[in-house]
């Protein structure tokens, strides 16, 4: 998972995620030690080979001290009842820090459109909508 945003010209914040079989030690920006600074910047390049050049140059060219390490969970989907239907983040609850809201909205749209559409006995629709 993903998630790069240009809060203003000069900045860029990046965060990338991946499902680990353990629990890491976390620490926030500014409390890292250069090890584990060197470490993280490592694994951080271990999971992200296979994103190309553009997010390696973020990697590279990092401060240092906003180095952050978390583990976040994600939990199984609420379960919906009635006339009503969550998707996205109001359906799973997950670390707004993972990125991953806005791809499981588009999932869970697209699942529920061709449910709609085998209900109605039509072909599901082509695409995504969100």
């Amino acid at each position: 998972m993903v998630f790069v945003t240009a809060p203003d010209h000069d900045t860029t914040l990046f965060a990338l995620g991946w499902f680990a079989p353990r629990t890491t030690n976390t620490y926030r920006p500014g409390e890292a030690t250069e090890q584990q600074v060197d470490e993280a910047i490592e694994e951080l390049k271990q999971h992200s080979k296979h994103l190309g050049p553009g997010f390696r140059h973020l990697i590279d060219n990092l401060d240092r001290k906003s180095v952050w390490r978390r583990n976040t969970y994600e939990m199984m989907p609420f379960k919906n009842t009635g006339n009503v239907i969550c998707i996205g983040d109001a359906n799973h609850a997950m670390s707004p820090t993972a990125g991953n809201g806005a791809n499981v909205c588009i999932t869970n749209q697209r699942a529920q459109l061709n449910l709609v559409a085998v209900i109605a006995n039509e072909d599901p629709p082509h695409g995504y909508f969100c």
